[in-house]
């Protein structure tokens, strides 16, 4: 119903949001960061659209949707984080290498943790 509407606009979103990401070629020296950032976006969005699709089930099945949300809990720690860290590291490297200022930091799962706050 309504959550998987509203998710379904979040995706679309997402994917132009990745779109508009790729149309943008890295530099050489950052392709390896480029490519192991397209995977933790691709994995964020993988894992909101297993968490959508669960929540949709409920209705249906309540007892089969936790277990299913279950199978993922910290789940995002090896999806994701794990990396984000070694993009983030990956930035620092190149900034010091140019000795400019790193003004922003590539988080553990979009939003800063959202999905491992919710145990995922």
């Amino acid at each position: 119903g309504r959550v998987a509407s509203s998710a379904g606009g979040m995706m679309d979103e997402w994917k132009r949001l990745a779109r508009a990401f790729d149309d943008r070629p890295a530099p050489p020296e950052c392709a390896g960061l480029k490519e192991n950032y397209d995977q933790v976006l691709s994995e964020t969005g993988n894992m909101i659209q297993e968490i959508v699709s669960v929540v949709s089930s409920i209705g249906e099945d309540p007892m089969s949707a936790i277990g299913k949300l279950e199978k993922m809990r910290g789940k995002s720690s090896s999806r994701i984080d794990a990396r984000a860290k070694q993009v983030d590291d990956g930035v620092a490297d190149i900034c010091r290498k140019y000795d400019a200022p790193k003004w922003f930091e590539v988080k553990s799962d979009f939003g800063g943790g959202s999905l491992s706050s919710l145990g995922l």
